[in-house]
């Protein structure tokens, strides 16, 4: 109906927030406070919440939350003016409050907080260890890029466009001399592809390695299928390494790829 919410009209007359992570523990107390009472109600009382002081800012903090954010108002940004439209608030932090609980080895390890994320609507997301995964990022590393990327493992049929990805995250890949010598290290086991996907299945890509390279003593063609899906294995365990030396070697066999 284009009225504002309390949220808003407390931003403009204080201009100052408190800003608050919801945990999975603090769910529905938290969907209580969004019950449309009127101004003079306080929305700790109405959602059990326990008010505790600031150190800086003026409005009270959330006692039950693990990571809470002081906040000075910087400038309130109407986005439209029509019902639905709302307002982006651009916050300045100038105090963070950080549970001890929710710390492993100085930083704030996720699997301890159980956050909560709004979808839309009546839906939310529980950020347990279940839903969340870890993604390294590149730092001061410029990775290749796809574009980096040779032919024979950009054009491949065995790896998906996450796997590129990591192939892409590296400064450099190995050539081919190191790769053989690589593989060479390797012992190779008399064996067959039950053996291989038994190893497969349980994401022994090193086993995976050495049964391949039997296929391909016997100048199987479809060793090379079996060599990219070692490598493959190795990207989706995070060992990068072990997968380029693989990829190299597998994309410069003379064999055709069967699947």
């Amino acid at each position: 109906d284009n009225t504002v919410k309390d949220t808003y009209n407390n931003l403009i007359a204080v201009k100052e927030c408190v800003i608050h992570s919801v945990t999975y523990q603090m769910l529905h107390q938290m969907n209580l406070s969004s019950c449309e009472y009127s101004p003079e109600v306080d929305e700790f009382t109405k959602a059990g919440f326990t008010p505790i002081d600031s150190d800086i800012v003026r409005p009270k903090r959330v006692k039950e939350s693990p990571f809470q954010m002081e906040c000075k108002l910087q400038q309130m940004i109407e986005l439209g003016g029509k019902p639905g439209s709302g307002n982006l608030a651009i916050c300045e932090v100038v105090k963070f409050h950080i549970a001890e609980y929710i710390l492993s080895d100085g930083e704030i390890n996720p699997n301890l907080i159980n956050h909560i994320g709004r979808n839309g609507g009546e839906w939310y997301t529980v950020c347990d260890k279940n839903s969340l995964i870890k993604v390294q990022k590149p730092g001061i590393i410029k990775g290749i890029g796809f574009d980096g990327l040779p032919d024979y493992v950009k054009n491949s049929n065995i790896y998906t466009a996450n796997n590129l990805g990591k192939f892409a995250l590296v400064e450099g890949f190995p050539s081919l001399d190191d790769a053989k010598e690589f593989i060479g290290s390797y012992l190779i086991t008399e064996s067959d592809e039950y053996a291989f996907y038994t190893y497969h299945s349980n994401n022994d890509y090193k086993s995976m390695l050495s049964v391949a390279l039997f296929i391909l003593q016997q100048e199987n063609p479809k060793a090379r299928f079996l060599l990219e899906l070692t490598a493959k294995c190795a990207v989706e365990n995070n060992d990068m390494d072990f997968a380029w030396h693989i990829a190299v070697f597998a994309g410069n066999l003379s064999f055709n790829l069967i699947s």
